[in-house]
């Protein structure tokens, strides 16, 4: 059995079996939203009046890719996919699920395994939001 190492464990937290909380870093002086969370403001250079944030439950998909050559322990064919959040946060990450994507669809983050093996890796994923309850 092998460890599995956390993707950029500051940036996220489990929030139940199905769902993350994905954390950035509000700029108490320019307002501005950092993601991943960090020791300074990019757009000002603050660093003391900073606070983490939970970012909104739901993104929005602005593109993707299809993977068909991964790396070791990664089963392919993949999604990887650019989502945007309020406040000017656009992250990227895997995309799970068979449903066929399109730009602009709602998209949550979910725990996942981005990589078996042993040099396995866990972390955030995006999945479409399939109930229209959950887009809000």
């Amino acid at each position: 059995m092998t460890d599995t190492t956390l993707l950029r464990p500051d940036a996220w937290q489990q929030d139940g079996p199905d769902r993350v909380r994905l954390l950035a870093t509000r700029c108490g002086h320019c307002k501005h939203l950092i993601f991943p969370p960090a020791p300074s403001c990019p757009a000002c250079w603050e660093r003391d009046r900073l606070h983490i944030e939970s970012l909104p439950k739901n993104g929005v998909l602005h593109s993707f890719t299809v993977v068909h050559t991964p790396g070791d322990g990664i089963a392919a064919p993949y999604a990887v996919g650019l989502i945007d959040y309020d406040g000017g946060v656009r992250i990227c990450g895997r995309i799970c699920g068979e449903a066929p994507l399109t730009a602009g669809m709602p998209m949550e983050a979910i725990p996942g395994s981005i990589r078996e093996g042993e040099h396995a890796l866990a972390g955030w994923m995006f999945r479409p939001v399939t109930n229209s309850l959950e887009s809000s």
